[in-house]
């Protein structure tokens, strides 16, 4: 098992315990904040398309991830005053009695959401550069009382390291 995968594996176990996300709203815009400190950084918005049910039980190399989930694809615009966008694919876990894509994608629904495994996904660091995502996953902010805000963590790929920040998407006013 190589060192992202394992990463990846261990970072889920730490987040999906003890937190859950709201669904994602398709069509409507969320912002998206990297946590450096304590400092909210705006590195741009989500929109996200309608998530087509996949059971992500083994990849092309043979890894068992061993989930059921909606994916969506997401457009990812940095904050720039010259904005890029960038693909993002993100899988949203399918929970019992939460077994409809289409309804869960404009329906509250409590979940976690993972990077999609066997895509090439980038977004946008802290400085809004575009970096490869080597991984991410989001859980409910319960602070602010189901808002359909998500927090968690991604990690960008950046030559030979790895940069690793909090995240968090609220939708945008």
């Amino acid at each position: 098992m190589n060192k992202s995968m394992l990463s990846s594996l261990v970072l889920l176990a730490a987040v999906t315990l003890p937190t859950s996300a709201m669904a994602l709203d398709v069509g409507k815009e969320r912002n998206v904040f990297i946590l450096h400190g304590q400092m909210d950084i705006p590195v741009g918005q989500w929109i996200c398309d309608v998530g087509q049910y996949v059971d992500v039980s083994y990849d092309e190399t043979s890894h068992w991830y061993g989930y059921e989930a909606c994916r969506y694809l997401c457009k990812w615009v940095n904050n720039a005053y010259l904005p890029l966008s960038s693909n993002l694919y993100i899988d949203e876990l399918i929970t019992p009695g939460a077994a409809d894509c289409d309804e869960n994608s404009w329906n509250a629904v409590n979940t976690t959401i993972l990077l999609a495994p066997g895509f090439l996904s980038k977004g946008f660091d802290r400085n809004n550069q575009k970096r490869i995502i080597v991984s991410l996953v989001q859980g409910e902010d319960g602070e602010h009382d189901g808002m359909n805000e998500t927090s968690g963590t991604i990690s960008f790929a950046n030559g030979g390291l790895f940069n690793v920040y909090a995240l968090e998407t609220e939708l945008a006013p």
